[in-house]
């Protein structure tokens, strides 16, 4: 889904990958049958808490690199949306840097 690709590429905080996760996860739960993955069946997928994997989804936590990936594997993201996520969050990463750094 180029559209969604694009969406990732021009977002920049915490709070629009959150958004994203969750339009992936609702875009997935279209396909997979009885609807999105629960917090818990992602969870399990994942290896993780469905704690986290809220925290993930509110845009509250910026996921590991190795657990984005797995995760946007999971909701079924394309090669382009998968790069374009991972953009994003290394985006996110280098701004809390260049803030720690500054202070």
């Amino acid at each position: 889904m180029e559209a969604f690709a694009d969406l990732a590429r021009a977002a920049a905080t915490l709070s629009e990958l959150g958004a994203l996760l969750r339009l992936l996860r609702r875009r997935h739960g279209r396909s997979y049958p009885g609807g999105p993955l629960t917090y818990r069946e992602l969870a399990v997928k994942l290896g993780s808490s469905h704690g986290i994997i809220g925290e993930y989804l509110a845009g509250n936590v910026l996921p590991p690199v190795d657990r984005l990936d797995a995760l946007v594997i999971i909701l079924g993201g394309t090669p382009a949306e998968r790069w374009a996520l991972a953009d994003l969050r290394d985006g996110i990463e280098d701004a809390r840097r260049r803030i720690r750094s500054a202070a």
